[in-house]
């Protein structure tokens, strides 16, 4: 198949790991793929004033100019995948193809624009993304593309909310070969245990939930030490708390390793990759029951869960871990089985057949 994604830029969030790893293995089984990036900045109106809004599509496409024309940051993505930046999603700069997926919810108005040729029109969908602009965001899934989903979160939220018609769910796949702990030695003894946890910037994420969560743990056992990653500069946290900006893969596979409990903390998540990367590394998930927790969580198993936005609960639950040594244990390793299914050949090899499924359905 002649495949073209098109992605609002090459920032390597969990969301676009995703899209380059199938993009990367989907090459690798034969299929032509490019993934399109506007040097236009998307209006993703998340300002009351047009004036600000414009400002901000100036400024990041001036940066993307920069980034993709000078410093070519397109060719360093650390996956084997083709990215051609272009002026703008239209149908002048994106190639005949056979499938033309949308990714995060501006490019599904441009894919939905695009002449019948560049492909069927497909939205894969990481999460109900409706932070920016609801009122757009919500749109964008009604638009005239076939759904793909991750969870089973997602496709109950756009029955829910919108009466979409049912979604094929393709689970995101792990590398297991990286994200992996097999041999871990669980020693306590008296020393400090160590906590590890995303941070980002979006109130969905319930970092100010986890931060509670923890600072209340802190208060009763003082042996433990939170570590916090994210893409963004260093936020406004503790003076304690060790922090590291966009590591790479092997500084966040160490991290996972070193790490006692994985501390997942999101309010509402499309699926959620790193408390099933810290399953895979033998962290002990505490958590909330959203995301792919619906999916794979299973309480007092392979996780302690919360629902979302319960700091009390939240902070009971790694309490208990701090007392009860033999259930962190337990979870590590149960949540270390759990994930074994998760396999990128599995993930890339349903999303074959759903899109060659799609390709076929005009066909004779």
């Amino acid at each position: 198949m002649i495949i073209n994604i098109i992605v609002p830029g090459i920032g390597l969030s969990g969301g676009m790991r995703v899209l380059f790893q199938y993009g990367e293995m989907l090459k690798a089984k034969g299929h032509d793929i490019i993934f399109y990036t506007p040097l236009k900045a998307y209006d993703v109106q998340n300002n009351k004033s047009i004036i600000l809004n414009k400002m901000h599509v100036v400024t990041n496409t001036i940066k993307r100019i920069y980034g993709y024309e000078i410093k070519k940051k397109y060719k360093k993505t650390q996956f084997d995948v083709k990215v051609l930046p272009v002026p703008v999603v239209s149908d002048r700069y994106i190639r005949n193809a056979d499938i033309c997926m949308a990714s995060a919810w501006p490019t599904a108005f441009s894919v939905a624009r695009l002449s019948p040729n560049k492909g069927k029109k497909v939205y894969f969908i990481q999460d109900y993304e409706i932070w920016n602009n609801e009122e757009l965001g919500r749109k964008s899934y009604t638009q005239p593309l076939r759904h793909i989903v991750i969870s089973t979160w997602i496709k109950n939220k756009l029955i829910e909310q919108l009466g979409a018609e049912d979604a094929p769910i393709v689970f995101d796949g792990l590398d297991l070969e990286v994200f992996n702990n097999p041999e871990k030695k669980y020693e306590f003894g008296n020393r400090t245990i160590e906590v590890l946890m995303l941070y980002h910037n979006l109130l969905k994420k319930g970092v100010k939930d986890g931060l509670i969560a923890y600072k209340n743990l802190k208060d009763r056992y003082p042996n433990v030490k939170l570590t916090m990653f994210g893409l963004t500069d260093r936020p406004d946290i503790s003076d304690e708390i060790v922090y590291y900006k966009d590591p790479s893969r092997e500084e966040l596979k160490g991290l996972y390793k070193k790490a006692d409990i994985f501390l997942y903390t999101s309010r509402e998540e499309g699926w959620g990759l790193t408390p099933l990367e810290a399953m895979a590394s033998k962290c002990a998930v505490v958590g909330t029951n959203t995301g792919c927790m619906l999916d794979i969580g299973s309480d007092r198993e392979n996780a302690l869960l919360c629902e979302p936005g319960d700091v009390r609960k939240m902070t009971e639950n790694l309490c208990e871990l701090f007392e009860n040594h033999e259930m962190l244990i337990k979870l590590a390793e149960n949540g270390y089985k759990t994930v074994q299914q998760f396999s990128w050949n599995n993930s890339v090899n349903q999303l074959e057949r759903e899109l060659r499924n799609i390709c076929d359905e005009d066909k004779d």
